[in-house]
């Protein structure tokens, strides 16, 4: 587990450990730009830093003390650094390091020995220490002309800390930012750096610990984390040697209509390849034929969309220790009836998805139904419809959209995207960075929906199950890439691709 922060919780960290720990800010500085350097070194092409210049584009404030300090340690490396710095720092630490560069008569230069600089391929190596995570505005005049130049450039570009121009909090672009090849971020990830646009300006990004104390976390209390592929595996619950199919739970998969079984056929697989002892698949007669091949060993109660009777639903809902309602359901007076039952008679947890968030969010009242014991898994045009809000206004900032309505309707919110966020009513929040562009894919949701129903009734809580599916659900869509290609891959080859997560 790692933690994800904003600007402020970052500003706080940094705060706390000179404050209160005792840890100057010097040695973080020293250690920030050791650690930029190192990295600049592993990754840039060596005749770019041995045989061109290296431009280090230095703000007035911190993060261009930062940049200051690496163009010191790249002199002492035997590089040739150029400073460009638009004007004097006002703080101890950036006086302090640009004397340093000063006595080391290290060039500095300004806006048009830069531009001759990068007009004439000079720089192998340009490094961005001209904003840190503090920038709330956009960039223009001199430093955005300086930095469109750079992004003009054929030299290797690394980042201190983030892009400048990329917002630290929601990953915007601020009217310009600085593309960089490699980003180095200090002591925990931040969310431009991770969320979209923000995450295309970075390149590679590597989180660099320079020495902010747990203590400083732990005061701050970060309200996001992530995870890593390599944690998926052990996620999974376990499997005692002496058990039973129903040691592994029931789980009842209300899904798909006439002409649309595909939904509930990945849904059930899905559930079925995370360890799922029981599937119950409840969906329309018309589906049962092909339902029966496709998946045999689930459990098949139909019901009559002509003459509907609720009382099989009910029969298989009571039956569950979870449920997953919606996939490819459609929206006709029966699926309102099921979803309506659902919210009001289900006592297990139960995921919603596709179909039955339309439903719930064109009645009025019924997202007041949730509760926490459900998750709910909407796409942007779906949340749109749940929340009220508009798709530009949710996309641009993910994290708040999907903190709000979880807190709102006290229930579990993973709202899907290139970056999925998990959320719930209490404590910290999830965001995803697995999965690939690949799985924008028809059916993907269907098999998370599966998975995480999958993982709820072996007995996770629902928002672990959520944690926990949604990074499944994106590793096993890098396996599958791997094998058949972004361009290639089905939502089918998603499903199968989660045998290979153990």
């Amino acid at each position: 587990m790692r933690y994800v922060v904003n600007a402020m919780e970052m500003k706080n960290i940094d705060q706390y450990t000179i404050e209160k720990m005792g840890i100057s800010s010097l040695a973080l500085m020293e250690r920030a730009a050791h650690a930029v350097v190192s990295e600049i070194v592993k990754e840039a092409p060596a005749g770019a830093l041995r045989e061109k210049l290296s431009l280090v584009l230095c703000g007035t404030g911190n993060n261009g003390a930062d940049g200051l300090a690496a163009a010191r340690m790249l002199h002492i490396m035997g590089m040739k650094p150029v400073v460009y710095c638009p004007g004097e720092g006002k703080g101890n630490e950036w006086r302090a390091q640009y004397q340093v560069v000063k006595n080391l008569k290290i060039p500095v230069c300004g806006i048009d020995e830069l531009e001759e600089i990068l007009k004439e391929d000079r720089a192998g190596l340009i490094v961005d220490a001209l904003f840190g995570i503090g920038l709330n505005r956009g960039i223009e005049g001199e430093l955005a002309q300086v930095i469109g130049l750079a992004n003009q450039s054929r030299a290797y570009r690394a980042a201190v800390d983030i892009p400048s121009g990329i917002s630290a909090d929601t990953g915007e672009v601020l009217k310009i930012a600085f593309r960089a090849d490699l980003t180095v971020t200090f002591g925990s990830l931040k969310f431009g750096c991770i969320l979209y646009p923000g995450c295309y300006y970075c390149g590679k990004t590597v989180t660099a610990q320079i020495g902010f104390p747990e203590e400083a976390y732990q005061f701050v209390n970060p309200r996001f984390f992530t995870m890593d592929a390599s944690e998926a595996a052990s996620l999974l619950p376990e499997r005692p040697a002496n058990s039973h199919k129903g040691t592994f739970g029931r789980l009842t998969v209300i899904a798909g209509t006439y002409n649309m079984s595909g939904a509930a056929y990945l849904a059930a697989l899905a559930a079925y390849r995370m360890g799922t002892g029981l599937v119950r698949i409840v969906t329309p007669r018309e589906n049962r034929g092909i339902l029966q091949m496709g998946v045999p060993e689930a459990i098949l109660t139909t019901y009559d969309r002509e003459n509907f009777s609720i009382d099989p639903v009910m029969e298989a809902i009571n039956w569950a220790d979870a449920i997953v309602a919606g996939p490819g359901m459609g929206v006709s007076h029966c699926t309102k009836a099921i979803v309506r039952a659902v919210l009001q008679e289900a006592i297990c947890p139960v995921v919603f998805d596709a179909d039955a968030l339309r439903i719930i969010g064109a009645s009025e009242g019924l997202e007041q139904q949730l509760k926490v014991s459900h998750v709910v898994t909407p796409h942007l045009g779906e949340m749109a419809a749940l929340s009220g809000r508009k798709i530009q206004e949710i996309e641009e900032d993910p994290v708040m959209a999907a903190r709000e309505f979880s807190h709102v309707y006290q229930t579990n919110c993973v709202l899907k995207g290139a970056r999925t966020v998990v959320s719930r009513s209490v404590g910290k929040d999830y965001i995803n960075m697995t999965g690939n562009a690949g799985m924008a894919t028809a059916g993907s949701g269907d098999v998370l929906s599966g998975v995480i129903g999958g993982l709820m009734a072996q007995g996770m809580s629902p928002f672990e199950a959520a944690c926990a599916g949604v990074l499944i659900h994106g590793c096993a869509g890098d396996l599958a890439a791997q094998e058949k290609g972004e361009r290639a891959m089905m939502a089918s080859d998603l499903a199968e691709a989660l045998s290979l997560i153990r």
